[in-house]
């Protein structure tokens, strides 16, 4: 058997692994019950819920942000690994 056929027998194999275990998954979703969704009767509004949506740490934050995204990169400053 060469090389060639070698390589096509573990890439078949593997294949053949990956849809049996597709398959088992496959069975363990249908397995889920489907529970149906409880609808909160009050309507709250995002404000309420999100406390940082307008807080001003967070407009802190994204003013940094954005200040420092607009600063040109300095070469030294990413290592590569």
């Amino acid at each position: 058997m060469s090389l060639a056929d070698e390589l096509l027998a573990d890439l078949e194999d593997i294949a053949d692994e990956a849809n049996r275990d597709g398959d088992e998954q496959e069975d363990e979703v249908e397995d889920v019950e489907e529970v149906a969704m409880e609808l909160d009767s009050k309507q709250q509004s995002v404000r309420s819920i999100a406390k940082l949506r307008d807080s001003k740490e967070l407009a802190s934050v994204m003013s940094q942000i954005e200040r420092y995204q607009n600063q040109p990169r300095r070469d030294g400053g990413m290592l590569m690994k």
